[in-house]
């Protein structure tokens, strides 16, 4: 029982931690929309680099970061054992 409640604890952790990224990498573009037309293209943000402004990097940045808090405190609450590396373990997989 010990082994698949830490094997949930990854996985879960990891999905609610993506879904906290994507949440606020969402809700962030529709708050602050990036300059230039369709930014979803990388050749379109290149080409706009220079239109961005430090207010734009806040978003990406705080979503990584509370993203993988969240997903890392899911799986430390979730694992029966090793609680720290399925912390540490999200925080490596999310992050990187």
């Amino acid at each position: 029982m010990t082994i698949i409640r830490n094997i949930l604890a990854f996985i879960i952790g990891a999905v609610v931690g993506g879904a906290v990224n994507m949440a606020i990498i969402t809700a962030g573009m529709a708050l602050l929309p990036p300059p230039g037309a369709g930014s979803t293209d990388a050749n379109v943000i290149a080409a706009n680099i220079h239109l961005y402004e430090p207010k734009h990097f806040i978003t990406p940045f705080l979503a990584h970061a509370i993203g993988t808090l969240v997903g890392a405190l899911v799986a430390y609450f979730i694992a029966a054992s090793y609680k720290a590396t399925f912390a540490y373990a999200i925080g490596v997989l999310l992050t990187g």
